[in-house]
C-alpha cells in the first residue's frame, strides 16, 4: 500500500500481509498495522504515530516533533529519522 500528500485528520492505515509507504503526510495522528510487511514513512508531521509489523522492519521520519511514538515489530530493525531540534524520552 502507497500513500503520499496526506494532510488532515487521523490517518490508519491497516494490512493483513503486505508491505505500507507513506511519504510526505500532515496529520493529527497516524496509525499503521500489518500483520507481515515492512512499515516505511517519510516526510511525516504528526504528534502521534502507533506503527505496528508483526514481521518486517519500521523507518520513520519525522519533520516536527510528536507527543508520542509507539513503534512495535515482532521480527525486524527500527529506524527513526527526526529534525536535529527533536527532543525526546525513551521508554
Amino acid at each position: 500500500m502507497n500513500v503520499s500528500g496526506v494532510k488532515g485528520d487521523r490517518l490508519d492505515l491497516d494490512t493483513g500481509s503486505g508491505s505500507v509507504t507513506v511519504a510526505d503526510a500532515t496529520v493529527s495522528g497516524i496509525k499503521v498495522a500489518t500483520g507481515s510487511g515492512d512499515v516505511e514513512l517519510n516526510g511525516i508531521s504528526t504528534p502521534d504515530a502507533d506503527l505496528d509489523t508483526g514481521s518486517g522492519r519500521v523507518q520513520l521520519g519525522l519533520t516536527s516533533d510528536a507527543d508520542r511514538v509507539k513503534i512495535n515489530t515482532g521480527s525486524g530493525g527500527v529506524t527513526i529519522t527526526v529534525p536535529a531540534t527533536f527532543g525526546a524520552e525513551l521508554d
